[in-house]
């Protein structure tokens, strides 16, 4: 039975390998739109599916070691860990976008206003964030493309030579499980 699952990760961790080279193939053509970027999104799928289902047939195979060998604590508790790694996962990359699928056509709009840009580059891949507050008040944020932040930054550099008060606002297309952002619109309005 042992032997069984071992197979049954191998078959998964390769099938995970071969998903993960479709989706570095797909990065290497894309140049960045946002329709691509979703598109990408959604090309991701099959993997994080195979990464869950590699992540449970581990968690799987810890508790029969555990069961068979009596060690149950320490086993069983990373065998828990891994599958609540794997609902996260399945969660956040695979539910999230397929409950978008209803919205691709037609986004959720908000508008924003008192900007805000983040980038930092501590991670292999650097992380950009919009900030901003709705209409109520609630403060909001958004990943971003380098282009977006490269915009923002231009708009902040034209508002320090504006007298007066300004205030930099955006209209975002998002899609609203993944937030995924599908268009934005930035501008400086007069307070």
């Amino acid at each position: 039975m042992i032997k069984h699952w071992q197979s049954l990760i191998r078959i998964t961790g390769i099938l995970s390998l071969g998903c993960l080279i479709l989706m570095i193939i797909s990065h290497f053509v894309s140049n960045d739109s946002i329709q691509e970027e979703i598109l990408i999104r959604y090309l991701s799928i099959p993997f994080w599916i195979s990464i869950c289902l590699l992540l449970i047939f581990i968690a799987l195979y810890l508790f029969m070691i555990a069961h068979n060998r009596a060690v149950i604590s320490s086993t069983s508790l990373l065998a828990i860990l891994i599958l609540a790694s794997g609902g996260f996962i399945g969660y956040r990359e695979i539910v999230c976008p397929l409950l978008d699928l209803s919205h691709v056509n037609d986004p959720q709009v908000i508008r924003l206003d008192h900007l805000q840009f983040y980038y930092s580059n501590l991670a292999d891949s650097p992380t950009i964030q919009l900030y901003g507050y709705d209409q109520s008040g609630e403060e909001m944020n958004f990943e971003i493309s380098y282009e977006t932040y490269e915009q923002g930054k231009q708009l902040y550099e034209e508002l320090q030579e504006m007298n007066g008060s300004y205030n930099i606002i955006a209209d975002i297309e998002y899609l609203p499980y993944s937030e995924m952002v599908t268009d934005i619109r930035m501008w400086i309005e007069e307070m």
